[in-house]
């Protein structure tokens, strides 16, 4: 059939959207009001032409422009009409970068609950159709949450997933946005060389890449480092490059906390009119975006520089605004925590009553008993202390010179960062139930390897002895990331129990068992398990005694892990002789 005059044109309409919408995609890093000018262009010519699916792809690139530039109500307003389109589509690509969107608009204004449900939901779909690179964003973001609650190790483990992504499809931009957090998690280990390298890394991809926006985060990355070892110079430099690139491009947020930063140190200076002018912009560009988070840590500089200059009326005030914004992000904080727990598990919850059969009922109505009795717990811890104790522990420490009750107030706070624990534990327990298994080839002894490294930090870690016994050959094919979490606590229970010996030793021994099955043990020599507690240590929110450290979370989240991948544990203990538990997992788990 041959092509009429109008089918030609409209083939040629349909073209140049293609390429506006391209051109502005490629100028997002440099210009993004240039990008979503270009794309409202290629929305109007796909609306004249009735491209529906340039619509929507204007629509879901414009939700990501104003998400970037902290206009929540925009970018889901214009992410939400593109997912809607993409759903009656069937169109699983665009529904995943909807979802993604949405899930960091919510979350960058302090919605975790709601952002982490479509994050989950974008990851999961990302992960099916295949698309690394949506699957890294999803991971990036993940990573942030789990930062936000202290969470650092599942924070650190996530970046890193998203870095290995990213250079699997050769994303650069990505991979230096992951390198940018991780750089801070170094700084707060006091690692500063390897956070100096990390972020110089992130730089130099910046540069190669022409990402000026983001080449503006690793500045600020760089200037904290700098800040934090006194190199007040250098810290200013980089944070001043970073405040010009980001009023440039409109980056209110991250102008704004590097205006904090630089406040902090010409305080420390003794530079206070200096330290004023940069947080009072701070001040406006939080009211303008909204964002407790900002205004807190600027009018907390206020007050510290109104306290240091004995100027009372003004650092009263400053102090009572400081309380005001604080207390928003901690209500924030507390009040969406369950539900963040909810969301997490929502997916899960609903695909399996979607699919419900007879013969399950009696495990789904197990798991919900478990579900209620984990909800009411979560409740009842955080009801009584979180709320107030946040607020007040920094102003606490700021404010009081008595060591005795500065000593109860670091009580507190521990028990504060114990509730907070639990929530991360089971924020984890949620993901690993969501997650669809992904096959591959076991290599244990890099598995390993990395898992000892993580631990590395933690306290005699350099006095034990490992004796490492993986036999050559072995076939698994597995789900590396769920058998990563069972080495993990695994590993971490025995360096935790182990190193108090004079002597601590921990061997692990990986073997086949006959031809379809393999098993895992790890032993210790360390204080064992009472008999009478070897048959509830597995049991949700079991601790031996109150003096216990941790959330009584972490061998529940074990043996969850296992038994996802069909795996069976087994445990030998004698109090102050050690322990052994042994893992038998079918070799295609």
């Amino acid at each position: 059939m041959p092509m009429t005059n109008h089918t030609v044109q409209a083939d040629k309409s349909i073209e140049q959207v293609k390429n506006l919408i391209d051109e502005g995609y490629k100028l997002r890093v440099s210009n993004l009001r240039e990008s979503i000018a270009i794309t409202e262009r290629a929305c109007q010519l796909s609306q004249e032409i009735s491209f529906q699916d340039g619509i929507a792809e204007c629509q879901c690139k414009l939700g990501l422009y104003h998400m970037i530039l902290g206009h929540k109500e925009q970018a889901i307003e214009y992410a939400e009409k593109a997912m809607a389109y993409w759903e009656k589509q069937g169109f699983k690509k665009g529904i995943a970068t909807a979802q993604f969107t949405i899930g960091s608009a919510y979350y960058r204004t302090d919605n975790y609950h709601i952002g982490l449900n479509y994050l989950l939901k974008c990851q999961k779909l990302a992960n099916e159709i295949g698309d690394k690179l949506l699957e890294a964003k999803a991971f990036k973001a993940m990573g942030a949450i789990h930062e936000f609650f202290n969470d650092y190790e599942t924070a650190y483990s996530v970046y890193q997933k998203c870095i290995v992504l990213s250079k699997e499809v050769g994303d650069k931009n990505m991979e230096s946005n992951a390198c940018n957090p991780l750089s801070g998690l170094y700084l707060k280990r006091d690692e500063f060389d390897k956070a100096f390298e990390v972020i110089n890394q992130s730089i130099a991809l910046k540069e190669e890449t022409g990402d000026t926006r983001g080449l503006a985060y690793a500045y600020h990355g760089k200037g904290k480092i700098h800040a934090r070892l006194e190199q007040y110079t250098e810290a200013v430099d980089y944070l001043q490059k970073g405040v010009e690139i980001q009023h440039e491009v409109g980056e209110r947020v991250g102008e704004g906390l590097s205006r904090v930063k630089l406040g902090s140190i010409f305080r420390l200076q003794g530079e206070y009119d200096s330290a004023r002018l940069h947080l009072q912009r701070a001040l406006e560009l939080g009211k303008e975006a909204k964002s407790n988070l900002l205004n807190y840590k600027a009018y907390n500089e206020l007050y510290q520089i109104a306290k240091l200059e004995n100027n009372t009326e003004e650092s009263l005030y400053n102090l009572e605004q400081f309380h005001h914004y604080k207390e928003n992000v901690i209500n924030s904080e507390t009040n969406n925590i369950v539900d963040s727990l909810k969301a997490a598990h929502q997916i899960d919850l609903l695909e399996k009553e979607a699919n419900i059969q007879k013969e399950k009922n009696k495990a789904i109505q197990q798991k919900n008993e478990e579900l209620d009795t984990f909800f009411y717990k979560v409740s009842h811890d955080l009801r009584g202390p979180i709320s107030s104790l946040m607020g007040l522990y920094n102003v606490v420490k700021m404010e009081v010179d008595d060591a005795k009750s500065l000593q109860y107030f670091d009580m507190y706070q521990k028990q504060i960062q114990r509730l907070n624990h639990i929530i991360l534990d089971l924020i984890n327990l949620a993901t690993m139930k969501e997650k669809d298994m992904i096959k591959s080839k076991i290599d244990f002894k890099p598995l390993i390897d990395e898992c000892l490294e993580s631990y590395s930090y933690l306290p005699e870690f350099s006095k034990i002895k490992f004796n490492i016994d993986v036999e050559p050959d072995l076939h698994l094919l597995s789900d590396v990331a769920i058998l990563n979490s069972v080495l993990q606590n695994l590993i971490e229970n025995s360096i935790k129990y182990s190193s108090h010996k004079e002597q601590p030793e921990i061997s692990i021994t990986i073997k086949t068992i006959g031809e379809e099955q393999l098993s895992i043990s790890v032993a210790d020599n360390g204080s064992g398990i009472p008999e009478e507690y070897q048959d509830k240590i597995f049991d949700m929110f079991f601790r031996a005694n109150h003096t216990s450290e941790g959330t009584g979370l972490g061998l529940y989240i074990f043996k969850n892990a296992v038994e996802k991948l069909n795996g069976t544990v087994e445990v030998q203990s004698t109090p102050s002789e050690g322990s052994t538990f042994l893992v038998t997992l079918p070799t295609t788990s």
